[in-house]
């Protein structure tokens, strides 16, 4: 849009957001949702709720009326943001159950006001010119964002994240980060996602940083705003590293000689599409862990580790005021240094629980207080951790345990492949074997099955290899907002073919 909100102009925004709020009947307790892509108004529509004392919870807008309608009623919100073209969804949410009291459009109000909870612009909201109430907040017990994750398994449940465990993640963030007001970060990943909520708009904002917002990742659009607007800080996820890495376009905007990082996050990052990245870009690449639970980041590589080179692949050093357990996943038991075993954390940053939940917060906490990732890892004499896949996503061969993730790192290192995700599928004979889908890089069209399995040969062991039969090319690999690997969606899809199979 080309709008520009400076720093001296955000304070008296949230202030008369707050205002325009309380006047409409929203207060201390309340929920709020916010269903729009990434937008320049987005953190003054969110601090303006919370300094009121209520919460807001963000929702992804691919999101289809049904599921806007459960996660608001999920939620408790009585009040809706949302954007001109998501006007449609939200009223349908509303006629679904959602039970709203008043709409806000950060866009023009339509000629024709749809049916049902009352309309306005977010402009006017600010117009009022009243003032806000003084709440009293306790930061360590009331809730501010509520965003929605599976966590280990299981149905999106609302996360209950506190003012302090925003505030602690921001400055856990920033003792890595090192942001100045001299930097300029780009805001692709999205914000209603805790990682673009935290990692780059507030941890920016704390900073004084500048941040050059996008609604959605589109390519020339994106390489654009990382020269025309001198990024000197990329956050990013994999399949952004592998388009940066390899995509012939990027050569038209090189040399980016402000560029000084890219930090990648949401899902592991292997060693090949690093150095890649890093020798095509010439900036530095390291890489981040966390979780939306986490409020989100709770490891990150030192940049001295990232310059060396020294630790790729490793997530990083545990973030100041966290405790971490690397633990035998059916005993809870501690392990040792170099052992594998799930990740389990404690800290400031840890969420309250999730909403409504009891019995997953009985299944997710252990009796220390620990949070029970899913994931499983193991540090390294240095304090370096390294994450390699997820509990229930092992792939079990012979008896090996083979991680989805090793897998997909590997057949990153393939030119010819953009994009890759693995599964293990049901085997009588090895209990399961893993299958890849694979996206073929631009330019690579005639890459066949062959070419794909023989180039694991020799970088993983035999029993990783994946046999022709079991690589399947997709046009694309189902990712969460995130930039995660929903690999539950590519399981679902081969049950529903042996499914079937079995009845024809």
């Amino acid at each position: 849009s080309g709008r520009t909100i400076r720093f001296n102009e955000v304070e008296p925004m949230v202030r008369a957001c707050a205002a325009g709020l309380s006047a409409r009947g929203l207060g201390q307790g309340d929920v709020i949702g916010l269903l729009s892509p990434n937008s320049i108004d987005y953190p003054i529509a969110l601090f303006g709720a919370a300094s009121i004392g209520a919460a807001v919870t963000t929702l992804n807008p691919l999101y289809t009326p049904d599921e806007i309608s459960k996660q608001l009623e999920d939620a408790k919100a009585t009040q809706l943001y949302t954007t001109g073209p998501l006007l449609e969804k939200a009223y349908a949410a509303a006629a679904k159950g959602a039970r709203l009291s008043r709409v806000y459009t950060f866009d023009a109000m339509p000629e024709v006001a749809p049916d049902g909870p009352p309309l306005e612009s977010f402009a006017s909201l600010l117009a009022d010119g009243g003032s806000a109430p003084t709440v009293a907040i306790t930061p360590a017990d009331d809730v501010v964002f509520i965003p929605y994750s599976s966590g280990t398994s299981g149905l999106p449940k609302g996360v209950e994240l506190t003012h302090r465990n925003l505030v602690a993640n921001v400055l856990q963030t920033n003792f890595y980060a090192k942001l100045t007001p001299d930097d300029t970060l780009i805001g692709v990943l999205p914000f209603y996602h805790i990682y673009g909520f935290t990692v780059i708009l507030n941890v920016a904002l704390c900073a004084g940083s500048t941040v050059v917002t996008m609604p959605g990742f589109e390519p020339s659009l994106f390489l654009q705003i990382l020269k025309e607007h001198s990024v000197t800080v990329a956050h990013v996820a994999p399949p952004l590293v592998g388009f940066l890495a390899r995509h012939p376009a990027v050569d038209s905007i090189l040399p980016l000689p402000h560029l000084k990082e890219l930090f990648s996050g949401a899902a592991p990052l292997g060693k090949e599409l690093e150095d890649i990245a890093r020798k095509r870009l010439g900036c530095v690449v390291r890489q981040g862990y966390g979780m939306t639970e986490a409020a989100p980041a709770t490891h990150i590589l030192p940049m001295s580790v990232a310059v060396a080179g020294s630790a790729q692949g490793s997530v990083g050093e545990l973030v100041p005021g966290m405790e971490c357990k690397i633990a035998d996943p059916a005993t809870g038991v501690a392990r040792a240094v170099g052992e594998r075993g799930e990740i389990c954390l404690k800290g400031p940053n840890i969420m309250k629980g999730y909403l409504n939940r009891p019995d997953a917060n009985a299944e997710s906490f252990d009796a220390d207080g620990f949070y029970k990732t899913g994931d499983i890892g193991y540090v390294d004499e240095d304090g370096l951790y390294y994450v390699v896949d997820r509990v229930k996503e092992l792939i079990k061969v012979k008896g090996f345990q083979v991680p989805p993730a090793e897998l997909e790192a590997a057949l990153m290192g393939f030119d010819a492949i953009a994009d890759a995700a693995v599964i293990g599928l049901p085997c009588e004979k090895h209990g399961e074997l893993p299958k890849a889908y694979v996206v073929k890089q631009v330019g690579y069209e005639d890459l066949t099955a062959n070419d794909v399995s023989g180039y694991l040969i020799g970088k993983v062991a035999e029993y990783k290899q994946i046999s022709e039969e079991f690589v399947e090319f997709v046009e694309a690999v189902p990712k969460s907002a995130a930039g995660k690997i929903l690999r539950k969606e590519l399981r679902a899809l081969e049950v529903a073919r042996a499914a079937g199979t079995a009845a024809g």
